[in-house]
Order: C-alpha cells, then sequence, then structure tokens
C-alpha cells in the first residue's frame, strides 16, 4: 500500500485514507473475499486517482464520496476471466 501524498487537479491527497476510504467500499459490495478482493481496491483505487488526473472528477462532491462510488462499481462488475498460457 502506497503511502504519502498526491497532488492532484490543486488538491492534496491523502493515498492511505483514501486507500481506506476505497478498501471499505470494495467490502460493502463484495462478498469474495482474499486476494481478489484486494485486486479490486487496487483496481478501484487506479481509477480513482486516473479520475483525479485526468478528470471528470471536478470537486463538487467529496472525493470520499466520489471514491466510494467508483470503488462500489467496480466492486459490482463482473469477475474478470484468467487466463493461463500453457507452454
Amino acid at each position: 500500500m502506497a503511502t504519502g501524498r498526491a497532488h492532484e487537479n490543486g488538491q492534496e491527497v491523502e493515498l492511505e485514507r483514501l486507500y481506506k476510504v476505497v478498501r471499505a467500499a470494495v467490502s460493502r459490495g463484495l462478498k469474495r473475499q482474499g486476494t481478489a478482493r484486494e485486486d479490486l481496491v487496487q483496481e478501484a483505487l487506479t481509477r480513482t486517482l486516473v479520475s483525479l488526473r485526468e478528470g471528470p472528477f471536478t470537486g463538487d462532491s467529496q472525493l470520499s464520496t466520489w471514491a466510494s462510488a467508483i470503488a462500489q462499481r467496480v466492486a459490482l462488475e463482473p469477475p474478470r476471466m484468467q487466463y493461463r498460457v500453457i507452454h
């Protein structure tokens, strides 16, 4: 888990706090446990940070509300199929 601060859209974002918000939101929307959950948390965190950097987050809502919405959508997406390469 990355710690520290990021500066996006003129706002300082505490990454550890954002991680906790995203993890809690994924957990609320998810019945799967273990590695799958952490993978989804990382995906949701990545999408949240990208939305801060590239838009569409405009600051009209609290960052925690925005991050929670993204995380819940990620948790509700169908699981991705994982393929193994057989040599």
